[in-house]
């Protein structure tokens, strides 16, 4: 980052212009895409800087956003003990689809059920049960 982008980025006191990418809340007010809005602190994705200190302001977020992650990354990776979030989600869908495999025939059954009990209702001859 050169001296000039230090400074810019330094001056954090000043409100500087961007555009608004997507309908959002920017100091306790609603802008819509499109519009500008003026805001003295780190832009995220949501807006386009205007400006030269816009632009390092920007760049600045997102080196606090990337350490930010990281951090939040390896907290977690230590406390699930370096489990694989993607292998362990997809080990819990398998086992929620084989619990569910036989799901099909019961209900196909039980619908089978009802609708003779309902037919044989309609026809006059009511069963007791409907086993």
């Amino acid at each position: 980052m050169s001296q000039d982008s230090i400074h810019l980025v330094e001056d954090k006191g000043q409100p500087v212009k961007y555009t608004v990418l997507e309908k959002s809340l920017i100091g306790n007010e609603i802008f819509e895409a499109g519009q500008i809005a003026e805001y003295a602190g780190l832009p995220s994705e949501n807006l386009a800087p205007q400006c030269d200190i816009g632009h390092a302001r920007y760049q600045e977020y997102l080196v606090s956003n990337a350490a930010r992650v990281a951090k939040v990354r390896d907290q977690y990776a230590a406390e699930t003990g370096g489990i694989d979030s993607k292998a362990f989600a997809a080990a819990i869908a398998l086992a929620i689809a084989e619990s569910r495999a036989g799901d099909d025939e019961r209900v196909a059954k039980i619908v089978a059920s009802v609708l003779a009990a309902q037919k044989a209702a309609v026809d006059g001859r009511a069963t007791k049960s409907l086993a």
